[in-house]
């Protein structure tokens, strides 16, 4: 079955997450390129060629590179900017949106903690939702676990990312919003969500 929309995300753990939600919906990869906070754009770029060039061959027709901004420097937005830029200005096998969370994925599961906390067991109760957009979200998250529960990005990410409330964490998370329009925007139908 042919996707149209394919996404490469930098992390196991973010692979793993857009998976389990999506399942047959999107071709989901994992940058086998530079990523972290220290790669820059045009490093990216290039990293990324060898999976749009397998995307292309599985029949997709467009490409969402997701990136952590992480603790880069110079803004959230400007390195959006500055990454579309880069791809924007290169011959590449698919056309290319960017989506960056703020700082990391893990920061999309905090923007509906207060419902994924009544889910989720191993979660603390009572949770109180809060803006947690552009902080370290990963530390963020393991303070919502019971004591004695380790936060892991394989394991816990794909259970959060998939009983997180689409309509309720766009509201709290500018970067998920984003992330959830380009979907809208590059697949042909909104149930794709």
């Amino acid at each position: 079955m042919s996707r149209p929309v394919g996404i490469i995300v930098d992390g196991q753990g973010d692979r793993a997450a857009l998976r389990k939600r999506y399942r047959d919906k999107y071709t989901v990869l994992k940058t086998s390129g530079p990523r972290g906070h220290t790669a820059l754009p045009h490093a990216i770029v290039a990293g990324t060629r060898k999976e749009l060039d397998i995307l292309k061959g599985l029949g997709c027709r467009r490409a969402i590179v997701m990136i952590d901004f992480e603790a880069r420097s110079g803004g959230w937005g400007a390195f959006c900017a500055k990454l579309q830029q880069c791809f924007s200005t290169q011959s590449l096998p698919l056309p290319v949106t960017v989506v960056v969370p703020n700082r990391m994925t893990e920061n999309w599961y905090l923007a509906d903690i207060a419902f994924l906390s009544t889910k989720k067991k191993y979660l603390r109760g009572g949770q109180v939702q809060r803006n947690y957009e552009g902080k370290h979200g990963k530390k963020e998250l393991q303070r919502h676990f019971l004591r004695g529960v380790s936060y892991s990005e394989t394991q816990h990410g794909p259970e959060l990312f998939s009983a997180l409330r689409i309509p309720e964490a766009v509201k709290r998370s500018l970067s998920f919003n984003e992330f959830v329009t380009q979907l809208k925007t590059t697949s042909r139908s909104r149930d794709t969500l």
